[in-house]
């Protein structure tokens, strides 16, 4: 689907940890959303783990250093997943895989990490 990842699209990056569920985040650095997200997205990091990979633009640097991004995530991602909009929110379940992908704001991402942590089995898609 153009704009996020498929549901059950298989991930395997860099700090996600096999048979735990992660959450992928890909930032603009002019989008207003993204921004407020950051108290968030440090929180989340507490409980699971979470990628996050800033696209380019003014601030992009102050932003990548403030959430602790992944250099060249977005880079990797984007070409592949192609959001058209951000925040793009990317639940991984424990079994490695896309559990959900969609555009969101804090309380989204909240919801996802409590499902996320609710998870004592791989997600499964379909």
């Amino acid at each position: 689907m153009a704009g996020r990842p498929a549901r059950g699209e298989p991930v395997s990056l860099p700090g996600l940890v096999p048979g735990r569920p992660g959450l992928v985040v890909l930032l603009g650095p002019e989008c207003r959303a993204c921004r407020a997200l950051v108290p968030r997205l440090l929180a989340a990091r507490e409980r699971l783990p979470v990628l996050v990979g800033v696209g380019p633009g003014a601030g992009a640097e102050g932003l990548a250093a403030e959430v602790g991004a992944t250099p060249g995530l977005w880079e990797e991602l984007h070409p592949r997943w192609a959001p058209r909009l951000t925040p793009l929110l990317v639940a991984v379940g424990a079994d490695g895989r896309v559990a959900w992908a969609d555009v969101g704001d804090g309380e989204t991402l909240d919801a996802a990490v409590a499902a996320l942590l609710r998870t004592t089995t791989p997600l499964r898609p379909g």
